[in-house]
């Protein structure tokens, strides 16, 4: 495959997750706030920080779009992540799926990354859950088991995805072994 159909086959792959994945992501919070209903500061962070998610990503696409520039991607990455974290933090504790949204980075990048960079991503996901958890003050054995149920369920799933996604990739099959 050469450097120009890689570049496409990599933004399609691209924009097929972000017309799921950021969906999935607005409607596990709104699902959140309304079955849930938290009050309080609780209610108003996590309005404010879906609202600055849906203005950040569609400003950050069209910058992107503009300049695809890598440090523009990672800003993304990242600043979705932080906004994530904090959105499970806050909501994670009256609507459980919430934890979900942080599955979407690790599978996201076992769609167009290669598995070490799905791996970093699922550590850093499942790296995430633990602190949340650890902050919660819950200890019992059956907590622990679920959070680790989960972190399971984030690398076994995301290294699915990314062998899945190679396999019919001869120019990925480095990939899947490094």
């Amino acid at each position: 495959m050469t450097d120009p159909q890689k570049a496409l086959r990599d933004m399609k792959r691209v924009r097929v997750v972000n017309k799921y994945t950021f969906p999935l992501s607005i409607l596990l919070v709104v699902l959140g706030l309304a079955l849930a209903q938290p009050m309080g500061m609780v209610r108003y962070a996590s309005v404010g920080l879906l609202a600055f998610s849906v203005l950040f990503n569609f400003l950050s696409v069209q910058l992107i779009r503009q300049e695809s520039g890598r440090s523009l991607r990672l800003t993304r990455i990242y600043g979705n992540f932080a906004v994530n974290v904090a959105l499970v933090y806050l909501l994670g504790q009256f609507w459980t799926p919430m934890w979900l949204i942080l599955v979407l980075a690790p599978v996201s990048t076992a769609i167009y990354g290669s598995r070490r960079r799905t791996i970093v991503a699922s550590t850093q996901a499942s790296a995430a859950i633990l602190v949340i958890h650890v902050f919660r003050r819950q200890n019992s054995p059956l907590e622990w088991g679920e959070q680790f149920a989960c972190v399971l369920f984030i690398f076994i799933l995301s290294l699915l995805i990314n062998e899945s996604m190679s396999a019919g990739d001869p120019s990925a099959a480095q990939a899947v072994q490094g």
